[in-house]
Formats: structure tokens, sequence, C-alpha cells
């Protein structure tokens, strides 16, 4: 593997070119290209640079359990831990989750694979040992390149296989519409949590009131510095809601995370706001929504910023967080 790194100046160093990345604009109707990201501090989830030709020697180790590792690591790389998903889904079984696999069964083969991207790239690994068959693919651009990538992987594995046209992901489509089934399930998704965005004062305070009463302390009053010992500072700053409109919101931007986003805090009723969470890299759209609240001291001015932060992609109540 000589084509592989983890930090971004060796890969800058080496004889190989490095792949830009691009992000289609609507509004523009063209590409942008972006910036490479430096993503050592998350390396031990990912963050490799590689390409697939070096990838692919990783997966022959994998598949044939050769060195550097013995049987029984390679033995338990295949155990699994926990059930990650226990709903089929997309032509898959149940699928189980291990040491950075998941596992699964397509067309009664046992399946390991992995997803990831970083705004910028995309990868997809799928290998299975019983047919000593692996795939790797690596993507150059921002959005929905691990749907895009899915559609040619399970095309490859079910070429592989010899799965017939009538037994492959529907068979009541045809077959030049199979992968067009995947990638649909998957804008559906999409869709689904771009509704749950627009609808996230219903969502997060079902309750609030028909007329909504004013908060404890006035926007500008609420800008400045708030600080969480685990999330880090946020500076809220105040920004007319559209240039037509006389409503403010509060913004903070956080270009200091690994994945850079914007804050808008949107009032709601009282001291509660929605936070709108925005992407200012790749896909620049709102990927996530949380309630807030002020918290007002005995004073009467601001003591702080509570965020309930809910991961509605899995389900997960991550933390109640006090800036």
């Amino acid at each position: 593997m000589n084509s592989t790194y983890i930090d971004m100046q060796d890969a800058r160093d080496s004889p190989a070119p490095l792949a830009s990345s691009y992000v289609w604009r609507e509004n523009d109707q063209k590409y942008e290209e972006l910036p490479f990201l430096e993503v050592k501090e998350i390396s031990g989830a990912g963050g490799i640079i590689s390409n697939v030709l070096d990838y692919a020697q990783w997966l022959k180790c994998l598949i044939h359990e050769t060195k550097p590792f013995s049987k029984a690591v390679h033995k338990d790389f295949r155990t699994p831990r926990f059930i990650q998903s226990a709903q089929p889904d997309l032509g898959t079984d149940v699928s189980l989750y291990g040491l950075g696999w998941l596992r699964t069964t397509i067309h009664g083969q046992v399946v390991y694979w992995h997803s990831g991207s970083t705004f910028t790239f995309a990868a997809l690994v799928y290998w299975l040992p019983d047919v000593k068959f692996g795939i790797v693919a690596l993507a150059n651009g921002a959005g929905t390149l691990n749907e895009a990538e899915l559609v040619l992987v399970r095309r490859l594995l079910e070429d592989k296989l010899r799965i017939s046209l009538h037994d492959r992901l529907d068979p009541k489509l045809p077959p030049d519409l199979s992968a067009d089934l995947e990638t649909s399930r998957q804008k559906e998704r999409a869709r689904d949590m771009q509704r749950d965005i627009e609808r996230a004062d219903d969502i997060l305070f079902p309750d609030r009131p028909k007329h909504p009463s004013p908060p404890s302390i006035k926007p500008d009053q609420l800008t400045g510095a708030y600080f969480s010992q685990g999330y880090g500072p946020i500076n809220l700053f105040e920004e007319p809601l559209s240039a037509n409109s006389d409503e403010t919101i509060l913004v903070a931007n956080r270009t200091e995370l690994t994945w850079a986003q914007q804050w808008r805090l949107h009032h709601v009723s009282g001291d509660s706001w929605t936070l709108h969470g925005k992407m200012l890299l790749g896909i620049n759209a709102f990927t996530q929504f949380h309630a807030a609240e002020f918290k007002i001291g005995v004073d009467g001015k601001v003591a702080g910023l509570e965020i309930s932060m809910y991961d509605r992609s899995g389900g997960v109540n991550e933390s109640t967080v006090l800036f």
C-alpha cells in the first residue's frame, strides 16, 4: 500500500496526484471545487487518504485472513458485538456490528460492509468472505455519493453472485429500473428529513401557544460568547431572517469544528427557540434541529443557553448541553 496516508501534508507531498472534490450548486447550475479537509483528529473513525488499488490490498488481507494478523485476530474482526438494525432493509437482512464492520446477508451470502464520508469524499466497501469477493468504491463529491456508490456496488455484487434479473432488488421492475428503486428509497428518506426540518417547531414544541409570548430578554441582549466544556465555544450574533424580513434570528458560525457548521436560532415562544444546524462545507444544507432554551438568572440577565442534543437519524438522545 504505497498510496495510503493519514496526514494530508504527506498525501500532498506524495508523487501521486490528489483527486479534487466537487459539489453541485443548483442555484448557479455548476460544480464548485471544494477545499481539502484535514481530518487527522478523527482518524480513529476513518480519515484514511488512499485509492481503490491500495484499499483492495487491505480487502485481500481481510478476505483471505493473511498477515499481519493472526487467524484469531481475523476471527475477532468478523465477530459481531451488537445488533445495529433489527429490521431488514433494501434487500439486506438484520444488520450486526463488530470491530468497524457491519455484518448482514444479501441473497443468502454473508456480507461485511461499511460506508463513510467527509462531506467532500465518500467511500463504500463490501466484502463477501465465502465467495472471496470484495468491492471498493470511492467518490469525489459532496451530498448523496454513498447512495450513488451503493447502486454500482449492488449491481457488481449481484453480477458476481449471478442473481437472475427476476430475483434482484425488485423483480417487479425492469432490470434497468432496479437501481432507480434503490436511489428512490434513499431520496425518500432525504425528503422525510427535509419535511421534518420544515416542521421542526411542531415536532419540538407541539404544545406551544398559538400566539407566541415574547422572550424574557430582547434578542440583542442574548448575543455574545457562550461556552460548554464538552462542546466548546459559540458566539451568537443577530441577523435578519431574510433580506425582506423584520424578524431577527441568532446565529453562530462554528468554523473551528472538523465539520464546519452554522447554528441558526429561531424564536418559538418565551425563552424557547429552535436551533437549526447547517453544514457550511459540501452539501451546505440544514441537516439537524434541536430544542433550545435561554436560561435567565435571578439578576434578570441571560445565564446560559440549554440545548437538547437529539440525533434524529439514529434516534439517540445525546445529552442536554448547557453553554
